[in-house]
This record gives C-alpha cells, sequence and structure tokens, in this order.
C-alpha cells in the first residue's frame, strides 16, 4: 500500500513540473512555465514605464521635505536638554525630510534621494546650531544677572559665546557626529531606494 502511494505521488509531481523551467530573478531561481514568465516580465516593465510616467513633482517635494524637516529642531532640543547623543536626531531629520517629499509626491527616483539627503543634512547643520543657541539662552535666563535682558540681546550673547574655543569644539563635535549619522542613513535609504526602482531581470538558466 505504501508503495503504491509513493509511486502515485511521484508521477502527480512529474506531472505537476512538467513543461517548468527555472527562471533566475535577481538571482533567485524559480521554477516558472513560458508563459508565466512572459507576464511576470511584461507586469515588470509595465510597472518600470508606469513609474517613469509619474510627475515627478520636485518643488512640491522639496517645498513640503523643508516644512515637514522643521520639527526635527526640537527633537535636537530636547535631546541636547536631556544631556542625550542629540546626533541621534540625524535620523530623524531624512525621515522627516522624505515624509514629506512623498507627502507631496514627489517621484523616489536619483533626484528624489538627492533632494531629501540634502534637505536633511542642511537641518542637521541647522537644527544643532539653534538648538545651542536655545539651550544657551536657556542657561542666561537662570542667571539672576540677566534677568533685565530682553530675549534678543541675550540671543546676541549667545552668538558671541559661540565664538568661545570650548563651545565652539563641542558644538562642531556635535555636528560632524549628527552629520555622520545622517550620512548613514542617507546611505541605507539610497541602497534601498535604487534597488527597488532597479529593473528585476528575468534569465532562463
Amino acid at each position: 500500500k505504501n508503495g503504491r502511494v509513493k509511486g502515485l505521488n511521484e508521477v502527480s509531481l512529474d506531472r505537476t513540473y512538467s513543461g517548468l523551467s527555472v527562471y533566475d530573478i535577481e538571482g533567485i531561481p524559480i521554477p516558472l512555465c513560458p508563459s508565466c514568465a512572459n507576464k511576470l516580465e511584461n507586469l515588470i516593465e509595465t510597472e518600470k514605464e508606469d513609474f517613469e510616467q509619474q510627475p515627478n513633482n520636485y518643488l512640491q517635494g522639496t517645498l513640503l521635505a523643508i516644512l515637514f524637516s522643521i520639527p526635527g529642531i526640537f527633537v535636537t532640543f530636547i535631546f541636547l536638554l536631556l544631556g542625550r547623543i542629540a546626533a541621534i536626531s540625524g535620523f530623524a531629520y531624512f525621515f522627516l525630510a522624505q515624509k514629506g517629499y512623498m507627502w507631496a509626491k514627489g517621484k523616489m527616483n536619483k533626484i528624489g534621494i538627492i533632494i531629501i539627503s540634502l534637505i536633511s543634512l542642511l537641518y542637521t547643520v541647522i537644527g544643532m546650531y539653534v538648538s545651542y543657541i536655545a539651550i544657551i539662552v536657556k542657561e542666561l535666563f537662570s542667571y539672576p544677572d540677566m534677568k533685565g535682558f530682553s530675549i534678543i540681546e541675550l540671543i546676541k550673547i549667545t552668538l558671541m559665546s559661540l565664538n568661545e574655543p570650548e563651545i565652539k569644539k563641542e558644538l562642531l563635535s556635535n555636528i560632524y557626529l549628527s552629520l555622520y549619522v545622517c550620512g548613514i542613513f542617507i546611505v541605507i535609504k539610497m541602497f534601498e531606494t535604487f534597488k527597488e526602482n532597479k529593473k528585476s531581470i528575468i534569465k532562463k538558466n
């Protein structure tokens, strides 16, 4: 009985896989019939053409990426306030810029990634400067001798203090570290995006 069942299963499998060929799809061997392989190739080609025909929306994407990145400054400020590593906020700038760009339906191609990357890097520097100024102004407010100064005067004093060697060194160190962290995320995202947009190749083995 067991022998008969085994024989039937073998015949069934042979019939199931008859007419199939192994196709290499992005390095993965997959058994497909010629008709299925042709349909899959046509589907991939259609999706690629649809993507290329989408409007770029670079301007709208840039504007919203800039707007969406503003909250990242508060993230940097909070991390500095809590004494945490503010460089982590480098991730936030890229994430927010990407969200704004995609909200505007900007095309996620090479140019789109460059736009998001430049905005996130720019905000990484701006966010750290603004956050440092805010932290120092906050500290100055706590000194009794500074009670009579206006916010504008305190900002001016803060800007002058940023030229102090120790403060300048600490500020630049945080900026460089933030740019490094942001840069890592940019490289990862660029690799993922280029891989997604790369046309799949179907090759018969």
